[in-house]
């Protein structure tokens, strides 16, 4: 019994050792919080295409995972051209689905920027990938816009796919900021395969995890934006605290909190970009790179207010993909 045990072990160490790749397409691709959830969870994945438009988001990416084929404008796409693929990833604009983008919506034929989720059906189409993941913000369910996700669902239904959504908090998952938004994996039947939300709970991180002592350079608040703060419009950030969602705008209005530092006029500083890039789950090392890629501080903003929460799709991709996990 103990001989037929070692051989079954060594013929599933053998069999994952020779396992294919997951061929994973980001559409939407920002600076690739996918493909680097996939490389933290220790995923043996492939990048086999990316579909993005934004200069800064390009050179980031670049920056931190190296060059791969990027396919650009979504419009533009042959759906027939690109490689086949196991993962499909879509976190299409989410302008467009909140008050502050006046409410257009997401609606087929509209031409907003939300509505470049009616791209993504060409390739779900022709492709048929087994697995999606949808990010979005979470209004993409709600009033206005819950016709139209509705119908998105039902076309992927159409498609032969199972639907999966939830809203999840980055705070619940190990990172030090409030950040709410909506996930939605999308299985194809042919597949066999069900998902839930349930695991175990991640303990939480504070500022202090990710605090920048002494940064170099000029985070001074206005005097208007600490009126903003003296009214208690903008949160105020200590080393305990968790801070609010960061947004693209944090280099004039930062939502996300102002940060409690005696170094600085009235005792508060903004947010440095090194601290948005770990509070959005990537490393020191990927900061690093986007400086050295030339990225400005408002254009590091800029992205990581674009992204998605690293820490987050790791945890999805280790529950949804235990089968292309490396030993």
């Amino acid at each position: 019994m103990k001989k037929e045990c070692v051989t079954l072990v060594s013929t599933l160490l053998e069999a994952r050792k020779n396992m294919r790749s997951l061929k994973v397409f980001e559409l939407f691709s920002g600076i690739g919080s996918q493909a680097k959830a996939l490389k933290n969870a220790n995923i043996n994945y492939t990048i086999v295409g990316t579909s993005e438009i934004d200069k800064d988001a390009i050179k980031g990416y670049t920056a931190i995972h190296g060059d791969v084929t990027n396919f650009g404008d979504i419009t533009k796409i042959d759906a027939k051209s690109i490689p086949s693929i196991d993962l499909l990833t879509y976190s299409f604009p989410c302008q467009d689905l909140s008050t502050a983008g006046k409410g257009k919506g997401m609606g087929h034929g509209t031409k907003t920027r939300s509505s470049l989720l009616w791209e993504v059906k060409k390739l779900v189409e022709e492709k048929t990938p087994p697995y999606l993941l949808m990010e979005n913000v979470k209004n993409v369910a709600f009033k206005t816009n819950i016709r139209e996700y509705l119908k998105w669902k039902m076309f992927l239904e159409s498609q032969g796919y199972t639907n999966y959504d939830k809203v999840l908090n980055s705070k619940d998952f190990g990172a030090a900021q409030s950040r709410e938004r909506m996930f939605m994996i999308s299985i194809h039947n042919s597949v066999g395969k069900a998902f839930d939300w349930n695991w175990e709970p991640i303990p939480n991180k504070t500022f202090k995890d990710v605090r920048e002592h002494n940064p170099v350079g000029n985070y001074t608040i206005s005097p208007k934006m600490f009126e903003y703060v003296k009214k208690g419009r903008i949160p105020k950030i200590t080393d305990n605290d968790t801070t609010k969602t960061l947004t693209t705008k944090m280099v004039r209005y930062n939502n996300g909190g102002v940060v409690k530092d005696d170094n600085y006029p009235n005792g508060y500083r903004y947010i440095t970009p090194k601290e948005a890039t770990l509070l959005m789950g990537f490393s020191e090392d990927d900061y690093n790179n986007l400086v050295n890629a030339g990225l400005s501080k408002s254009a590091i903003y800029k992205v990581m207010g674009n992204s998605i929460v690293v820490n987050i799709l790791e945890r999805i991709f280790i529950k949804l993909f235990p089968e292309y996990i490396k030993i």
